[in-house]
């Protein structure tokens, strides 16, 4: 069909199509036969380079139909209406997804991790800057898909995630992590030009983690971690080099400076390129832009509304219904065997403590620690305010009637008065925790 002068060309570009066979087997057709990519493929490797229709490109672009079609992936009416330039615009943004590498890249076999020496453990880091700061439920959703996907891969049993509104690093390293393999966190709104210097320097620490260092827990394995910047971000220094990789939702003239600062020269590069490719193709117009250490591209954001990603110190209901089912079944065990005590030693008394009542206190005692924590400034407030009060109102009543004979307040005044700003203090402290708690709870 393609002539005698073009066997040896048709035999080199039939064997690169099918050389993925000797690794995969009958799996090879999931590599280099793509209707859209493969010609352009063959025609840089074998032809005059993918970008012009010289003869001889178009003469491989029939070759590499024609395969398709004997192994039954096209039609021939398929083959009929292939035009080159459609198929080199189609190429150039279908090399340009790579949706399915950054899934993979996210996410590693678990016999990749299970191989990881004791005592070490895997970080990787994805930077989210999104300009237009949509609602946080819709990146919960973008990550809860992430975490579907882990779950496929590692089990339910091997995932912890968790998620911080406030951008506290240093509880998301002490609460947020647990004792299994993988565990995937996500911190809201850092590096914002509202955020103290500490928290800053907290977050540099966090996110410079490096690959080999001792893990949290003994089971850990892989921690995966999303930061969102918050509106109108401070960048640090050297923030890229110490994360993996970059997503940008939208890119606009006004996003020069940020990206800049993030990525450099080269990376503003690649970022107006991809952003290009999307604007001229309206189909991929809600994909994001991953710039990465590997490899960049853009990448189409699935949602997922089951719920695994879970507030930093939220308990989970599961664990609660769990907590109850444990204690019933073991107030019903303990109750048997009371009765089975009592009847062979009858003056035997059996005195056991409540097995998870440690637990239980002790996480009230840390959920109201970190309460205490992320809202010193407010209780502190409260407390400056209620003391002023008491000073101004009854201490002075207090003080007033305690004034000795010879006139002035005296120390019993004195005394009087701080007490007073004391008890107004710790009263309008108390309403402002009252109330804190009432909204965490609800």
């Amino acid at each position: 069909m393609f002539g005698e002068e073009n066997r040896e060309l048709c035999y080199m570009v039939n064997s690169w199509i099918d050389a993925p066979s000797r690794e995969l087997g009958t799996d090879h057709r999931l590599k280099r036969h793509d209707y859209i990519s493969t010609p352009s493929e063959a025609c840089e490797i074998y032809g005059d380079g993918k970008a012009q229709p010289t003869p001889k490109n178009i003469l491989i672009a029939r070759m590499v139909l024609q395969h398709l079609k004997l192994d039954g992936i096209i039609t021939p009416k398929q083959e009929a209406k292939w035009k080159w330039e459609e198929a080199v615009k189609r190429s150039t943004y279908s090399s340009a997804i790579v949706t399915e590498r950054f899934y993979d890249y996210l996410l590693p076999s678990k016999n990749e991790l299970e191989s990881i020496e004791r005592d070490k453990c895997l970080f990787k880091t994805i930077l989210i800057y999104d300009p237009e700061y949509r609602d946080i439920r819709y990146w919960i959703k973008v990550i809860n898909y992430i975490c579907s996907k882990a779950t496929e891969k590692y089990g339910e049993e091997n995932l912890n995630a968790r998620y911080s509104r406030d951008p506290f690093f240093d509880f998301m390293m002490r609460y947020g992590i647990e004792n299994k393999l993988v565990n995937i966190s996500f911190v809201d709104g850092a590096f914002s030009r509202n955020a103290l210097r500490r928290s800053i320097q907290t977050a540099m620490e966090f996110l410079a983690e490096k690959r080999s260092s001792i893990p949290f827990k003994p089971s850990n394995k892989y921690m995966l971690r999303f930061v969102r910047f918050g509106e109108f971000p401070t960048i640090h220094p050297g923030l890229f080099n110490i994360s993996d990789g970059v997503l940008i939702t939208s890119f606009n003239s006004q996003d020069y400076g940020i990206i800049g600062k993030l990525l450099g020269k080269k990376g503003i590069r690649s970022v107006e390129k991809y952003a290009s490719i999307r604007k001229e193709n309206k189909e991929l117009k809600d994909y994001a832009i991953f710039i990465g250490k590997e490899f960049s591209g853009l990448v189409s954001l699935s949602l997922s509304d089951r719920k695994y990603l879970y507030e930093l110190f939220e308990k989970r209901e599961e664990e609660r219904q769990e907590l109850k089912d444990k204690e019933s079944a073991y107030g019903l065990k303990k109750e048997a065997q009371q009765t089975v005590q009592s009847e062979e030693t009858p003056k035997q008394t059996i005195i056991s403590q409540e097995p998870h009542s440690r637990p239980l206190r002790s996480s009230i005692i840390r959920n109201l620690g970190a309460l205490l924590i992320q809202n010193i400034q407010v209780l502190i407030g409260a407390f400056s305010l209620g003391f002023l009060i008491g000073v101004v109102i009854p201490g002075i009543m207090f003080a007033m009637e305690m004034t000795p004979p010879e006139g002035g307040v005296g120390l019993e005044g004195v005394i009087g008065i701080f007490l007073g700003g004391l008890v107004g203090g710790v009263i309008l402290t108390i309403i402002v925790l009252v109330i804190l708690l009432g909204e965490r709870h609800s």
